[in-house]
């Protein structure tokens, strides 16, 4: 079942999108989800804690990169063994 999903408005969610795209061909369709969605995460993580950010010129490695995977590390849950809810950190 598709579900869609609300349009991200970010002002580099078209070169981010047009990155994925250009590496899709040679990539599996799982690795490709793989990619937008962690491209999604990143750009709401940028318009919600960095709303300055308009550009890829303005981008660092730290405090955006890293503090993105940082915040993303932190949501992560998995199913453990016995079908219990683990937190990565």
């Amino acid at each position: 079942m598709m579900r869609t999903r609300r349009p991200l408005c970010h002002p580099l969610a078209d070169v981010f999108w047009r990155a994925v795209d250009s590496i899709a061909t040679s990539l599996s369709p799982d690795t490709v989800r793989g990619y937008r969605a962690v491209t999604r995460s990143f750009l709401r993580y940028l318009g919600s804690d960095y709303q300055q950010i308009h550009s890829l010129e303005q981008l660092r490695r730290d405090p955006h990169i890293l503090a993105s995977i940082s915040t993303s590390n932190n949501s992560v849950k998995t199913i453990g063994v016995f079908g219990d809810e683990v937190g990565l950190s």
